[in-house]
């Protein structure tokens, strides 16, 4: 999908536009794995000229377009990227080869976070909760309409609040130490 200035460009391809973007525009790019600890991902290919991600990189390195990699934390990968790609891509090997690519890598972790951040930007009151993610695909996916295929990783509650407040002005007030801490001698 091509959206130039917010539009849909109907029709039209990455190798349509690629040769126009420049610094400042984004593609965004999903990914089918992530090594966290490398904090890069990979592209698996399956044509002989490299598929999508070569022609993306052309601009990437060529012109500073900014890469978005959206992925799932569910491909992670427990290994190097660098080594699984090495197995992958080796002569004599079949199947599909791995790129591995470094760019912005977005999950559904970084997500939450960013509409977290969002909406306290906004003077909204916001919290993520993970707890009950379990019982809501376990029981409500159909009433919250979350797709087949799909679930929750994470529940963000955004709202009004009645008053702007912070760590230091919502905290209670400190008890004396002597009420909290208890002292035992073990013989």
């Amino acid at each position: 999908m091509v959206l130039e200035k917010g539009v849909w460009k109907k029709g039209k391809t990455i190798y349509d536009v690629i040769d126009g973007l420049k610094e400042g525009d984004v593609i965004i790019k999903g990914a089918n794995c992530v090594d966290m600890t490398g904090a890069r991902a990979g592209i698996l290919i399956g044509h002989p000229k490299g598929g999508t991600i070569l022609t993306v990189l052309q601009a990437v390195v060529g012109r500073r377009v900014r890469l978005v990699l959206p992925v799932g934390l569910e491909k992670r990968i427990a290994d190097d990227i660098d080594d699984v790609a090495a197995v992958l891509n080796a002569p004599g090997s079949t199947g599909l080869r791995l790129m591995p690519v470094a760019g912005e890598i977005i999950t559904e972790i970084t997500a939450v976070e960013n509409m977290f951040i969002a909406a306290h930007a906004l003077g909204l009151g916001a919290r993520i909760y993970t707890g009950p993610v379990a019982n809501v695909n376990a029981n409500l996916k159909v009433e919250l309409e979350i797709p087949a295929g799909h679930r929750a990783v994470a529940l963000l509650r955004v709202g009004a609040v009645d008053k702007p407040v912070d760590a230091v002005t919502a905290a209670s007030g400190r008890r004396a130490v002597s009420e909290t801490v208890n002292y035992s001698r073990v013989r």
